[in-house]
């Protein structure tokens, strides 16, 4: 007899908790907003939207945009902390007045996050467009489009990953943005695949079936392109630095 697969978007999420979405949203906020507190944990934002996905997934429109909004504040409270002593130090202002000033500018830069959820799931009961093209196109659009005091990109957190930021020659900041939004996409969709159907022992292994196959064998196709290039490019420069004739400079120091 053959197993029977739980449909994907029809799990019962009354077995997630309210607590739980809302932890699973808050640590997306900490997972995306650490690289940008040191770039040496760059692959978190690689995976930093996946809680956030998995707790939206079938939940309504206005717990979405506030699942979203929890991200968006954890972020921005995490990446920019130092706006209280920026605002008492360049403006004078007191610590309270600084308080408040923050805590607007927190709760606005929250809601970039809050429209990418909320424009996700819209667009995805609305459309027939395929969610691994639709949410690396929101992104990149509400990254670009949402009006910021201090512009962020989560490119910006790759400093570290050479690889990855080799194709950001042709494709630009936005292109390593989309490509990050991709792989979020697409890890979070194996991992509702693997968990809605448990009963199934499914594992990495077999679990292609269950998916809607196409479009992720090309989203996987088009991250494997980007990783190949930015090897191949990082090693050639690599080989090129190496051919490079050297200079033995002596400094002297005068006592």
């Amino acid at each position: 007899m053959q197993n029977q697969s739980v449909p994907l978007d029809h799990v019962n999420q009354k077995i997630i908790s309210q607590p739980l979405l809302i932890l699973m949203a808050a640590l997306s906020g900490a997972l995306l907003s650490i690289p940008f507190l040191s770039s040496d944990y760059y692959v978190l934002t690689w995976i930093g939207f996946v809680p956030l996905l998995l707790a939206i997934n079938n939940v309504r429109l206005g717990k979405s945009y506030f699942l979203g909004l929890i991200t968006g504040l954890v972020f921005s409270v995490s990446a920019s902390y130092w706006v209280i002593d920026f605002l008492m130090l360049s403006k004078g202002y007191d610590f309270f007045t600084s308080s408040l000033i923050a805590l607007f500018f927190w709760f606005y830069c929250a809601q970039l996050f809050a429209l990418i959820t909320l424009s996700f799931k819209i667009l995805k009961n609305a459309s027939r467009i395929q969610e691994c093209l639709l949410f690396p196109l929101i992104v990149v659009s509400l990254f670009s489009l949402y009006p910021m005091i201090f512009t962020v990109h989560l490119a910006e957190s790759q400093g570290q990953f050479i690889t990855a930021i080799q194709a950001v020659e042709w494709a630009g900041v936005y292109g390593l943005d989309a490509i990050i939004a991709l792989s979020n996409i697409v890890i979070f969709r194996l991992l509702w695949v693997l968990f809605s159907n448990a009963k199934n022992r499914l594992s990495l292994f077999n679990a292609w079936p269950y998916f809607n196959s196409w479009p992720y064998a090309v989203a996987i196709l088009l991250l494997a392109l980007w990783f190949s290039y930015g090897w191949q490019a990082n090693a050639h420069w690599k080989d090129k630095i190496d051919t490079w004739p050297t200079v033995r400079l002596g400094l002297v120091q005068e006592v």
